[in-house]
């Protein structure tokens, strides 16, 4: 068996961002990873693809982006380069090809099953990892019906609350923009930015049904496009809520003592959703994350 006194599973950015945090407050840990660093950029992305951010926001704890296009926007082999490197700047303890088989918890914290090992740590860390405009896609003839709720006697049945839903998205975000108009004036940049803009609230057709007869004959194919989700099936701890999804305040998972989760969109900001965002999210569950480990001393 290793002891250690944290485990943070995941080399992404966030893995690694929290990692930085933990070599900062010596506190002594490992991060496994299934594959290499970036595993998910290596493996999981389409070549072509490009961050949604400025290469600018590109940064981690102790690390910020210095390339000679910091507008520009990364490719995934930059991606990739940038966390190889961050791995290799803040000599991050990466054990590569480890897959976690389980995580269970013990008396002295939690066990977790690697390969053909067995990790003892009083802490864990999960760091696995988790845009569409509707109007346009209601130009095009898609009818947009809200959230399935169920199929009873070959009936989709809706949940009702598409309109509601819409109508808090859009107040979010023009919240978010204003916010970001605000601080454009103040920062006195008005004259180098085109003047405020706002979409369009989405449209919402009031007629959209709460249930769809399958056997109608109106609809021929059913396309499961659910999204995803982390898979979390190897956490052998009941910290889940009845739709799957781990509880959580701001990332310390409910229930569990000494377990983190880190790296999902929202996470604790809107900014958790970007690379950046790991950050101060990391920073934050560090702080907490020791003064749990102090606790435990008295």
């Amino acid at each position: 068996m290793i002891k250690t006194t944290a485990v943070v599973i995941g080399a992404g950015h966030a893995g690694l961002a929290m990692s930085c945090r933990l070599t900062e407050r010596s506190i002594d840990h490992v991060v496994l990873e299934r594959g290499e660093v970036a595993n998910s950029w290596r493996t999981q992305r389409w070549p072509t693809l490009r961050l949604l951010t400025p290469n600018w926001q590109a940064r981690l704890p102790g690390h910020h982006y210095a390339g000679h296009d910091p507008d520009g926007f990364m490719p995934v082999d930059g991606v990739v380069a940038t966390l190889t490197g961050y791995a290799r700047l803040i000599s991050a303890p990466v054990r590569t090809a480890t897959r976690v088989h389980a995580v269970r918890a013990a008396p002295q914290g939690f066990e977790i099953h690697a390969n053909d090992e067995v990790l003892c740590a009083r802490a864990v860390v999960l760091a696995t990892g988790a845009c569409t405009d509707l109007n346009s896609l209601t130009a095009q003839g898609v009818r947009i019906v809200g959230r399935l709720g169920r199929i009873a006697d070959r009936t989709a049945q809706f949940s009702g609350s598409l309109a509601n839903m819409c109508a808090l998205a859009d107040l979010k975000m023009n919240r978010f923009l204003t916010r970001a108009d605000q601080w454009a004036t103040a920062s006195g940049l008005d004259d180098e930015l085109p003047p405020p803009h706002r979409f369009a609230p989405t449209r919402v057709d009031p007629r959209s049904p709460l249930e769809l007869d399958l056997t109608s004959g109106e609809i021929t194919t059913v396309l499961w496009a659910t999204g995803f989700r982390p898979d979390h099936s190897w956490l052998d701890i009941p910290v889940r809520d009845r739709s799957g999804h781990l509880r959580h305040d701001g990332g310390v998972v409910t229930g569990a003592p000494g377990l983190y989760l880190l790296g999902l969109p929202v996470l604790r900001t809107r900014a958790s959703t970007y690379i950046h965002g790991a950050a101060a999210d990391s920073r934050a569950l560090a702080i907490h994350l020791h003064s749990y480990l102090s606790s435990r001393h008295r």
